[in-house]
C-alpha cells in the first residue's frame, strides 16, 4: 500500500511528502510490524515461528487477507489435533495402545 501511494505522490510532485510517506510508513512501521509480530504471537500460542510464518502465508494466498488470522489458527488446531491423536494412539515397544475411557 506504500509504494503505490508514495509512487502517486511522485507523480505529484509531492517529493517531500512522498519521502515522508516512505520512511515513516514503509521502513518503521513496516519492519516495527514484521519483527515484532512473530515474537509476540509465537510466545502465545508456543509454535515455532517458521511454522507461523508459513501458515501466515499459505492462509493469506488460499483465504485472502482473513487468512493472516484463519492460517495460523488452523495451524494450532491441527497441533492439538496430533496431541489427542498421540495421547489416545501411541506406540509404546512398536505395538499400539488403544485406551478406553
Amino acid at each position: 500500500m506504500w509504494g503505490p501511494v508514495t509512487v502517486h505522490l511522485l507523480a505529484q510532485g509531492e517529493l517531500i511528502r512522498a519521502l515522508i510517506l516512505l520512511v515513516t510508513g514503509g521502513v518503521l512501521i513496516g519492519l516495527m510490524d514484521n519483527l515484532l509480530w512473530p515474537f509476540l504471537v509465537g510466545q502465545r500460542t508456543h509454535l515455532p515461528m517458521l511454522f507461523l510464518f508459513f501458515a501466515s502465508l499459505g492462509g493469506m494466498w488460499y483465504f485472502g487477507f482473513i487468512g493472516l488470522f484463519i492460517g495460523p489458527l488452523l495451524l494450532s488446531i491441527m497441533v492439538e489435533a496430533l496431541h489427542v491423536y498421540e495421547e489416545i494412539f501411541h506406540l509404546e515397544g512398536g505395538t499400539r495402545i488403544v485406551r478406553s475411557s
